[in-house]
């Protein structure tokens, strides 16, 4: 069975991040909104965990639960499974020393202009793809386990910390 891509780019950082807080402020000047977001190069365990993510943000803005105030801040902690957003931007959000990151437009998908934000940001696209091989389970905060179906099981039980 074949999963649709998710709607997000690995993009390569013009030098490693030396000054996280200047680069995400720079980022929330540029990017479109808030359904923009950049994650960490070590978050995505494959296009399914990515899409899982999606699917339990989307119930719980729907149903307005949502534990950040942002729809980005709330991917973040989703990935992390965390009931604590803090946590979501240190374990799933890009850090000093990240040399690339995952681009991703939340609720994108086609119509997702990657070129033109990734150019704004002086972002150079990648062509990976999330992989089990790329994640690290214990940046997310994951203590036992690997792959993909620990790191799902790991954003949905967040919900329940």
């Amino acid at each position: 069975m074949s999963i649709t891509k998710f709607p997000c780019v690995r993009v390569k950082f013009p030098q490693a991040i030396v000054d996280q807080r200047a680069l995400i402020t720079e980022w929330i000047a540029l990017r479109p909104d808030e359904y923009w977001v950049l994650i960490s190069q070590s978050a995505l365990a494959s296009e399914t965990h990515a899409w899982a993510a999606w699917d339990v943000l989307s119930r719980g803005k729907e149903r307005d639960e949502m534990l950040s105030q942002s729809v980005d801040g709330e991917y973040l902690r989703l990935l992390s499974g965390t009931s604590h957003v803090s946590y979501g931007f240190t374990r799933a959000g890009v850090s000093k020393g990240d040399e690339e990151a995952w681009l991703a437009h939340l609720g994108g998908g086609a119509h997702s202009d990657f070129t033109t934000v990734a150019e704004k940001m002086n972002f150079e696209i990648l062509s990976t793809r999330p992989a089990p091989e790329l994640v690290d389970e214990r940046m997310l905060g994951i203590e036992h386990g690997r792959g993909e179906g620990v790191c799902i099981g790991h954003l949905h039980l967040g919900q329940f910390e």
